[in-house]
């Protein structure tokens, strides 16, 4: 037999409920935030802007249905390697042509990061982070030989930026960003919370966060700071029902829904109804690849993956 409450313990917890500062409703854990617009700092215009790293880019192409590099590729890698610094950070993001299947080209994409990673393990010590795109990027239905080899190709990015390489990559009308207590892990030079923060949003976006952790919300997005779990579903679906027609929704998340309440089935159902694309950017989730390949295609969306 299961022992009763105190009455004196359920009037107490029911006492510090009610006095508590404003709280999130626990079936919806979303937070409507908004982003601090900081002054662009004046520099003369003789002088060098030393304020962050100059990024340098670099692409290289592939033979059709190959991840091997011809000799003069693989020379444009050592250059770009003599250009960085040692240990930098470097972004490498493989592509394919639209020509073949999808897994495919996500298979193809994937070997020739590899090939592009061992030239720079070769010559160098980075912090490289991946980003595999197969087809995604490629123009469709072309029979131009010069699109179909742009469309084949590495492209290497230092400093690696991935939330901004990512969000550039996935303009939306409005946002749900991941709030759970792993965004407070580290990038390279801070957390993948600091580098949400530091995002310049599209100025007449709505910016969403979720954790399932009840909490106040601040409605400032520097002042929110990550906790609690994932409830990615749940928390988008409420999203989802609040948004109006038409309005591009994209999910910046580097876990996977650990708190149940609704399937990615619901999710699809609701978008299409209401005319939404949903789009994902995921930190670290390449074995959940399927599940977010399948809401973003059937919603018409985009998907940026990198590790």
């Amino acid at each position: 037999m299961i022992p009763k409450k105190p009455i004196l313990t359920s009037l107490l917890s029911l006492l510090i409920g009610c006095s508590a500062p404003y709280q999130q409703d626990t079936k919806n854990y979303l937070c409507h935030v908004q982003t601090t617009q900081v002054k662009k700092q004046i520099i003369p215009q003789n002088s060098p802007d030393t304020t962050k790293p100059k990024e340098r880019i670099v692409e290289v192409y592939f033979p059709l249905g190959s991840d091997k590099l011809s000799s003069e590729e693989s020379a444009k890698i050592i250059e770009f390697v003599y250009s960085i610094d040692n240990n930098a950070s470097v972004s490498v993001e493989g592509y394919a042509d639209y020509r073949g299947s999808a897994q495919l080209n996500y298979t193809l994409s994937k070997n020739r990061i590899q090939g592009v990673e061992s030239i720079l393990e070769t010559n160098g010590t980075f912090n490289v982070r991946k980003a595999v795109f197969g087809e995604r990027k490629a123009v469709k239905n072309t029979d131009d030989p010069w699109q179909l080899q742009l469309d084949r190709k590495v492209r290497l990015i230092s400093p690696a930026r991935p939330v901004k390489q990512g969000l550039d990559y996935l303009i939306a009308g409005t946002y749900l960003i991941d709030q759970s207590s792993s965004m407070n892990e580290g990038l390279e030079k801070g957390t993948k919370w600091s580098e949400v923060q530091d995002y310049h949003f599209p100025k007449e976006s709505n910016i969403y966060t979720f954790t399932n952790r009840r909490r106040e919300c601040n409605h400032n997005l520097s002042q929110e700071k990550p906790q609690g779990r994932t409830p990615l579903f749940l928390s988008l679906y409420e999203l989802l029902k609040k948004t109006a027609w038409g309005t591009p929704v994209t999910i910046l998340t580097d876990g996977e829904d650990n708190f149940g309440g609704k399937t990615a089935e619901e999710i699809i159902l609701l978008a299409n109804q209401k005319g939404i694309q949903i789009s994902f950017m995921g930190l670290g989730l390449y074995n959940h690849i399927n599940t977010f390949e399948k809401i973003t295609t059937e919603t018409s969306g985009k998907l940026y993956l990198t590790d």
